[in-house]
C-alpha cells in the first residue's frame, strides 16, 4: 500500500465534502483508516500533504528515467489543472488567506 497516495487520494476526495480549510488530519485519519502517527512518518502537516498533492498530483512532470518532455509536462499538468480545479481553488483561496 503506497500510504502518501492514500492520503493524498483522501485529501482529494474529501475536497468534494468540504473546503480545504475545514478538513483535518481527524477527517484523512478516518477517511483512510490509517493511524496518526502513519501520517505523520509520512508528512510533517497537512500543509506537506497538500504540497505533496501539487508535486505528484498535479505538477507531475518526471519521465520514469527522470527525463523531462517540456510538451507532455504542460499538457498534463493543464490536464491536471482542470481535473483537480477544486484542488486549486481552495489552495489558493488558502494561500491568499494566509498573507
Amino acid at each position: 500500500m503506497n500510504i502518501k497516495k492514500a492520503f493524498s487520494n483522501s485529501l482529494l476526495s474529501l475536497l468534494y465534502k468540504k473546503p480545504l480549510s475545514k478538513i483535518t488530519i481527524g477527517d484523512l485519519l478516518e477517511d483512510t483508516e490509517l493511524s496518526r502517527q502513519t501520517f505523520y512518518n509520512h508528512f510533517l502537516d497537512k500543509n506537506d500533504l497538500i504540497a505533496y498533492v501539487y508535486d505528484t498530483v498535479i505538477v507531475n512532470q518526471f519521465n520514469e528515467d527522470m527525463s523531462i518532455d517540456f510538451k507532455s509536462s504542460l499538457t498534463q499538468t493543464l490536464n491536471s489543472l482542470k481535473k483537480y480545479a477544486k484542488f486549486m481553488k481552495n489552495v489558493a483561496t488558502r494561500s491568499l488567506n494566509l498573507t
